[in-house]
């Protein structure tokens, strides 16, 4: 992979294309960051496997699949009442990830506090849909983006309002708590326009088993799907071999930064 410095112009935006509600917000944060994780085939975590990072040798899980095992348990369990600790450490074992006892602890109490406020916010008559897919078309300037993802959870609370939930095992501070509320109001986004209703959203860290409501307004929305579409043009305008088309951080916002793609960003010309 090198960074080449030919060739800076812009091709037209092709008529329809479709891409996940991640990439866009890659592409938000830093272009350049949505052409190294998206367009290399350079994953963030086989980086840092080749770095040997110190979390790799740790022979604990990362946040990341620490939060594939609690949503395949979450799949599974019935969020209405299932806070039965043996069923739950047995959903654990059963997703095949190499967990140690501090692990499994760890993922079953983030997973248990989560289903105790499901229990309490779901209203008694509600469906309860997990994992749902959505795909959203929004039409610019002479192109359609057309954006897809999944909500974690939705479901009609006591009151009868929408509530979607996307849960995380992370802590909210920072550019992750601006990424997770930007990828809600992606979802509240498709929910208002198959329904005509602005949704109640809500971020759970199973991790610290907090929860934040994050819910926006009408005005929140129409700003957020400008800037979608905003990114979507400037996605579909670019060509996708060089990485100087695509705009990074200062330098110094870099050397500061955790990305995984810092060091082949340095490499690269401004």
């Amino acid at each position: 992979l090198t960074c080449s410095t030919r060739s800076k112009s812009l091709r037209p935006p092709v008529s329809t294309f479709t891409l996940p509600v991640t990439a866009l917000l890659d592409y938000l944060h830093c272009p350049r960051l949505y052409y190294f994780s998206r367009r290399t085939g350079l994953e963030g975590e086989m980086l840092r496997a080749l770095v040997d990072e110190p979390r790799f040798r740790s022979g604990s899980l990362s946040a990341a699949d620490k939060g594939q095992v609690a949503h395949r348990v979450l799949e599974q369990v019935d969020m209405r009442s299932s806070t039965n600790r043996d069923e739950i450490r047995r959903r654990i074992s059963e997703t095949g990830y190499p967990l140690n006892v501090r692990d499994t602890a760890e993922i079953e109490e983030g997973v248990t506090a989560f289903i105790q406020e499901a229990a309490r916010l779901i209203g008694p008559l509600s469906a309860v849909h997990r994992e749902r897919p959505f795909l959203l078309a929004l039409k610019g300037s002479g192109f359609t983006l057309r954006v897809r993802g999944v909500m974690d959870l939705l479901f009609e609370d006591r009151e009868g309002r929408p509530v979607i939930v996307d849960y995380k095992y992370a802590a909210f501070e920072g550019r992750e708590l601006n990424t997770y509320r930007d990828q809600l109001r992606t979802y509240a986004l498709a929910f208002r326009r198959e329904t005509g209703i602005i949704p109640r959203t809500l971020l759970w860290s199973l991790r610290e088993h907090t929860v934040r409501d994050v819910s926006p307004s009408a005005d929140e929305l129409d700003g957020w799907e400008a800037a979608l579409l905003q990114a979507g043009s400037g996605i579909a305008g670019r060509e996708g071999g060089n990485p100087t088309l695509w705009p990074g951080k200062s330098r110094e916002e870099c050397e500061k930064s955790d990305c995984d793609y810092r060091g082949l960003c340095l490499s690269c010309p401004s």
